[in-house]
């Protein structure tokens, strides 16, 4: 059971991360996760849980249904290229993207963050979910994000 834990959180902090940067870097040191018979303890942080949405965008990062373990507790400096958030997407920006969230159910969506630029309204993020060919169309403000991705319970 331990060692399923480590290899299932393993997968999700060096998935889709290049070799010279490691995503979740600073979210959970090993130490602090303890696990036993019935329950895994990480201890720290209180990180909270949903159940993804039905989008493959992820796959096979975090499968359809799986449960994440997510963080409110985040800013600029501990955001990476590799990290993978939830957020809301600016109909105006995208509305194809925003009818197809709502069309599983979602008001936001999980994705990883494949870039960090800043224009004259300050630092932003450009996602990509892992299954898709092509970078989201939309500057990720802070603002914009709701949850920071810690683990992924398959």
């Amino acid at each position: 059971m331990k060692w399923m834990l480590f290899l299932m959180v393993f997968l999700v902090l060096v998935s889709g991360c290049s070799k010279t940067q490691l995503a979740y870097s600073n979210k959970i040191d090993f130490d602090d996760v303890k696990t036993y018979q019935d329950k895994t303890i990480i201890s720290g942080t209180i990180y909270k849980s949903s159940v993804t949405q039905n989008s493959k965008s992820m796959y096979p990062t975090i499968p359809v249904t799986s449960t994440i373990l997510y963080t409110k507790d985040f800013s600029y400096s501990n955001l990476y290229v590799g990290d993978i958030i939830r957020f809301k997407v600016d109909y105006a920006c995208d509305k194809t993207m925003v009818e197809a969230t709502k069309e599983y159910g979602s008001e936001t969506t999980l994705h990883r963050i494949v870039g960090k630029k800043q224009d004259t309204d300050g630092i932003y993020y450009k996602t990509k979910g892992d299954n898709q060919f092509f970078k989201d169309s939309c500057k990720v403000r802070l603002n914009d994000i709701e949850a920071v991705v810690v683990g992924v319970i398959y």
